[in-house]
């Protein structure tokens, strides 16, 4: 919405993006206006954010930007049905645990699982 309004940006700029899948052509774009630019992923369950990633020129394959490595007291895991980690390459949901992921759901039952599960492909995350 900045860039199709003419927004030039400024080289000191840090920008934070996060809500949706971050497009590979928007962060090349995004990439010349400031300093740095940075994709931040978290769902629902989680704090705001539970990962995060220096978006660079690099990791600009389409057709989005990879959504980083677990931030601080946070752990991100790629699972089968099973439970069990799959390969890189292989589809898997996503799990995240740690301090951030939410204990359980207000007026649900008891017992919410410890973890968020999304689906997401193994090629999608960079795990650091």
């Amino acid at each position: 919405m900045l860039v199709e309004a003419g927004w030039q940006g400024t080289p000191e700029l840090k920008m934070l993006c996060g809500g949706e899948a971050l497009n590979s052509a928007l962060a090349a774009d995004l990439l010349t206006r400031g300093g740095e630019l940075w994709n931040l992923y978290g769902p629902t369950e989680t704090t705001i954010w539970s990962a995060a990633l220096r978006v660079e020129p690099s990791l600009l394959d389409p057709p989005s930007v990879p959504v980083g490595g677990p931030i601080s007291n946070t752990q991100i895991y790629i699972l089968d049905a099973h439970g069990a980690p799959v390969p890189i390459g292989v589809t898997g949901e996503l799990y995240i645990s740690g301090a951030g992921v939410a204990r359980g759901y207000l007026n649900r039952p008891k017992g919410s699982k410890p973890f968020s599960a999304l689906r997401r492909s193994a090629r999608q995350a960079i795990l650091t």
